[in-house]
């Protein structure tokens, strides 16, 4: 059914798992974890498409839409059912996006045009870029190194962390983003013209000499008192969770996550679900001893088994242990 979970997007009462690098797949549950549809149309006839980058439900209108960076084209799938609708051109490179209605698309976009930027793009129904006050406009490797997930939805708001010395929180309200934190990372020291490359592999390589760098909040959950994020320090392989207080900056760190009871740690999430993280939990590398902590984990667990399927785990701050 699918190789390798990219990404999950939650929508109301739906889950909505990409596939992007494997069988180039969305793949819908419920919330219950039943099976809903799944859309497979890879191929160059109507309705078709080369790859999935990105993707977004269109809530008002119940629409699945899609995007193929191959093609810089966007196609458009009932739902439930799937059945193609329309393909709407569009030639510019796009990381994310998603859809607030006909009339209001936030898209991420990380090529040059016109007005020479990179940044984020509020689109009209008919996909005609209008730029939100010049668009929250930033430099190249910022707009590079946010991808999917630092873009995201919660607790029924939208927000994007730009990814910075000095991370901006921006939250999406009356069609332009708002400043509503910043993130102090420059200790860093990054220099600034590292910020204006265009090519990830040059900036990678200047992380990963010199002494270690925190970078790219993602998965971003935000109330009235705490932001919560995770972000990467001295390299992609070390993930660690932050919680700030809103109200006077302050930031705790924390190295490593249990579910309460647990012994194993806790992976960083893929994805956010309200105030809930999600992460992917692979039966292989599980101790049944680390999921009888919870009936309902140990019969996932023990489901998953024959297949070495992953396991999708639901979670927030309550049920965490440091």
């Amino acid at each position: 059914m699918m190789s390798h979970i990219t990404d999950i997007k939650v929508y109301g009462d739906f889950i909505f798992i990409h596939d992007r690098d494997g069988t180039m797949t969305i793949t819908v549950f419920d919330t219950q974890g039943n099976f809903i549809d799944q859309l497979n149309r890879v191929g160059r006839g109507p309705g078709e498409y080369l790859d999935i980058e990105a993707f977004a439900f269109d809530i008002e209108n119940e629409n699945l839409v899609i995007y193929s960076r191959t093609s810089k084209e966007f196609h458009i799938y009932t739902f439930p059912g799937l059945d193609f609708l329309q393909t709407l051109q569009k030639g510019k490179y796009v990381i994310n996006f998603e859809i607030f209605d006909e009339d209001n698309w936030v898209v991420m976009c990380d090529e040059e045009s016109e007005y020479k930027y990179h940044g984020i793009e509020r689109w009209d129904a008919h996909l005609a870029d209008r730029p939100v006050g010049k668009v929250v406009s930033r430099f190249p490797m910022s707009v590079e190194m946010s991808l999917s997930n630092t873009m995201r939805w919660s607790n029924k708001n939208l927000f994007y962390a730009n990814p910075h010395e000095l991370t901006t929180v921006f939250q999406y309200e009356n069609e332009s983003l708002t400043p509503i934190m910043s993130i102090d990372f420059g200790k860093n020291k990054i220099p600034s013209e590292m910020w204006n490359t265009s090519y990830v592999e040059e900036f990678e390589e200047m992380l990963e000499n010199g002494s270690p760098k925190s970078f790219w909040p993602h998965n971003l959950i935000i109330n009235d008192s705490t932001l919560s994020f995770w972000y990467f320090y001295g390299g992609y392989e070390n993930e660690y969770f932050a919680i700030c207080n809103r109200n006077t900056g302050d930031c705790e760190v924390i190295s490593e996550l249990k579910l309460e009871g647990g012994k194993g740690r806790l992976p960083a999430p893929i994805s956010i679900a309200g105030d809930h993280y999600i992460s992917l939990l692979y039966t292989e590398l599980l101790d049944p001893d680390e999921v009888s902590i919870d009936e309902e984990l140990q019969k996932a667990y023990h489901e998953s088994l024959p297949a070495s399927s992953p396991i999708l785990v639901f979670f927030n701050m309550n049920q965490m242990q440091k």
